[in-house]
């Protein structure tokens, strides 16, 4: 109420007077890259959401096309069951969704500013790039390994960066 009437308030400073940011110091503020990780690493996982679920479509359809499947001469020459086709479409679709899931998850807490997030993101994006590296590699890449090295690679540098190495290991 004295503010309204003009009078000075005890401690209060004057308009246009310096004020001083005591709640956060500058090593405790979150880097933007460390924030533009966490958005890339949440896009990321909700694109490998939605990859696992078509991929659960796929294998639903697979399922129910079971018979026709058992009979082709194709599946008879490979050495693989039908069952054993379907089980490993079905481990492999629940991986993609596990490494989405992985991804949103420390992705969200990367941009809260939880430290662990980062972290997570951090190495599941090094891992990541590592793998895809070694598929160009072996010549098992394609347009989806090149995306994938340059987004994670994109994480990791983001997270390497000398602000946020040093927001990261704060104490």
């Amino acid at each position: 109420a004295a503010l309204a009437f003009g009078q000075p308030v005890a401690g209060a400073q004057g308009y246009g007077a310096p004020v001083g940011h005591a709640h956060q110091s500058a090593a405790a503020a979150k880097p933007g890259a460390v924030t533009a990780a966490g958005i890339i690493g949440i896009v990321e996982g909700a694109l490998l959401l939605a990859i696992g679920l078509l991929g659960l479509l796929g294998y639903l359809a697979l399922k129910s096309q079971l018979d026709q499947l058992a009979a082709s001469p194709e599946l008879a020459g490979s050495g693989l069951s039908v069952s054993s086709m379907t089980n490993l479409v079905l481990v492999g679709v629940l991986i993609v969704m596990l490494m989405g899931t992985g991804y949103v998850v420390a992705g969200v807490a990367t941009v809260r500013g939880a430290r662990w997030g980062a972290w997570a993101l951090l190495v599941v994006s090094a891992l990541n790039v590592l793998y895809s590296l070694y598929e160009l590699v072996t010549g098992d890449a394609g347009f989806g390994t090149l995306l994938s090295i340059g987004v994670s690679g994109a994480v990791v540098v983001l997270l390497c960066l000398s602000d946020s190495m040093r927001w990261l290991r704060r104490t």
